[in-house]
């Protein structure tokens, strides 16, 4: 059974120990740093209920409604179910803001963390990385995504040593666009 967005915010109120710059959060769901994210995802549980989105957020398994975004896709069709929930919540939230640059860091660190397998493989399939002319014949989308996986693979390279501190070494140059909306 998906839970509200209310049973959400009071399964976090738990007396968990979060901490921010030293500062003890005795409840995340209202402090100011956390409160949109908590009411974003709170939103969220909403529109698996919500009449209006539920078709959107939702698909059935054993007569029991569950999250779309909780399903193993096995299927193009899963793909496409799984954009469309996601953009139902951002037309409903309408939008998030983010520093470009944010949505790759996690690949960022599994390109560098797997850099050893990456290279063995490499060494089986020498073209991996690099976008040739049967490129051509690829869709538009797949060849940008080639291209990009390329770039990464040569950041990963490029990155010799890490810091302790992971933030300090992926940084936004000033200036940078920022995507979204900003919020009211």
């Amino acid at each position: 059974m998906i839970r509200t967005g209310e049973e959400y915010k009071a399964s976090i109120r738990d007396g968990r120990a979060v901490t921010m710059n030293g500062e003890r959060i005795k409840d995340v769901t209202v402090h100011p740093s956390f409160k949109p994210l908590v009411d974003i995802r709170a939103r969220i549980y909403d529109l698996q209920h919500d009449p209006e989105t539920r078709h959107l957020m939702t698909y059935q398994e054993d007569g029991e409604a569950h999250a779309i975004n909780n399903k193993l896709p096995l299927s193009q069709q899963d793909w496409w179910d799984k954009r469309r929930s996601t953009d139902a919540v951002f037309e409903d939230v309408k939008g998030v803001i983010t520093r470009v640059g944010d949505e790759t860091v996690g690949e960022m660190w599994s390109l560098y963390d797997g850099r050893e397998v990456l290279a063995e493989i490499k060494k089986d399939d020498p073209t991996l990385g690099t976008v040739g002319d049967s490129s051509r014949k690829m869709p538009q989308k797949t060849r940008k995504a080639l291209t990009a996986l390329s770039k990464l693979f040569k950041e990963a390279k490029r990155i010799q040593e890490v810091p302790t501190d992971r933030g300090a070494a992926l940084s936004v140059p000033s200036g940078s666009r920022v995507a979204g909306v900003t919020q009211e």
